[in-house]
């Protein structure tokens, strides 16, 4: 189903970054920035417009309403700012951060990042592009990636709670002849709540997901470049220490839901990948991309042989009953 990055190696390596290919601001899709600020407005208006809210804050109550109505998107908007100098390419945080779904690179990031490098600065150009092109083909095939990450985002948001005790403590704070005392207050942590099991089970579902995205990336360049690019190993495994001391991704997820993604989780969904193609094949392995139902889940990352000792045709047949049961209801109906 996902056409193998393989087949577009030999014309990639000839061409590594396109004449006019420049850096310049990645463009955040609309859908992005409205979908979990908007779930997390309607919490923070209907608290600090309460009643109760009201006593704590007392004369301070129209201020703390000013800054309440932007005091997540503030949050928001550090975590995509902490990554302007770190982004490498339009899919570098595991999720596309353009409409058009064309592969993009920020190539003055890509200069500064493979500089520190100890690799052949050619090899890891070619190894970032690839990259790049091996998410926008997964994302392209299976075009139901991003809407399963944001429903999992606006899930967790919906349970998002301000800890009016924490304000009020933070109120008993200021100085109100000091406006840094204010400056202390809105760069505090205010927001710690306890996590309900529905915020745990979308930050699972995230995890997972960035996991089984970002492992088959990398098992799919590294197989691409093969002896074409004698650094692809150690390119590799750059990555992953990149990933494990906080790459975009982490830090955008961390500082937006607080989410901490495990290296070891993707290591462990590249050995899955990788397992599965040498034992059933690089096709049975890309066609569970071809519906959300089809995906390992972390029981299977867990239990790599219990998976693939089951093997992919029974999730296939099953979802193909599925869906000739739902067409035949359709058409009776």
């Amino acid at each position: 189903m996902v056409q193998p990055v393989a087949d577009g190696v030999a014309s990639v390596m000839t061409g590594m970054l396109p004449a006019g290919n420049e850096a310049g601001s990645i463009n955040i899709p609309e859908e992005l920035l409205a979908s979990l600020p908007d779930e997390v407005a309607a919490n923070l208006r209907e608290t600090l417009g309460s009643a109760d809210f009201a006593a704590i804050t007392g004369p301070l109550m129209a201020m703390a309403k000013s800054m309440g109505a932007t005091m997540f998107g503030t949050q928001f908007g550090q975590a995509l700012g902490q990554m302007t100098t770190e982004v490498l390419s339009n899919s570098d945080i595991g999720i596309p951060l353009n409409a058009s779904g064309k592969p993009g690179l920020v190539v003055t990031n890509v200069d500064a990042f493979i500089k520190g490098l100890s690799i052949d600065e050619s090899d890891a150009r070619v190894y970032v592009t690839l990259r790049e092109l091996a998410h926008q083909r997964l994302f392209a095939a299976a075009p139901w990636i991003q809407s399963q990450l944001l429903a999992a985002i606006s899930d967790y948001a919906r349970g998002v709670k301000i800890d009016t005790a924490a304000i009020e403590q933070a109120m008993t704070q200021i100085d109100p002849a000091n406006p840094e005392s204010i400056n202390e207050m809105m760069t505090s942590s205010l927001f710690e709540p306890t996590q309900t099991s529905e915020q745990i089970a979308a930050l699972t579902r995230i995890e997972l997901l960035l996991a089984l995205i970002e492992g088959w990336v990398t098992v799919v360049v590294t197989d691409a470049a093969g002896a074409r690019l004698p650094s692809a190993r150690a390119l590799e495994e750059v990555f992953r220490r990149r990933r494990a001391a906080g790459g975009p991704a982490e830090k955008v997820f961390g500082g937006l839901i607080g989410l901490e993604m495990r290296p070891r989780r993707m290591r462990e969904a590249s050995a899955l990948w990788q397992r599965m193609a040498e034992t059933q094949g690089i096709e049975a392995r890309d066609n569970l991309w071809s519906h959300p139902d089809l995906l390992p889940r972390d029981s299977d990352i867990d239990d790599i042989d219990a998976f693939l000792a089951t093997g992919s045709e029974d999730l296939m047949a099953e979802l193909n009953k599925a869906i000739e049961s739902a067409t035949e209801e359709s058409e009776e109906s």
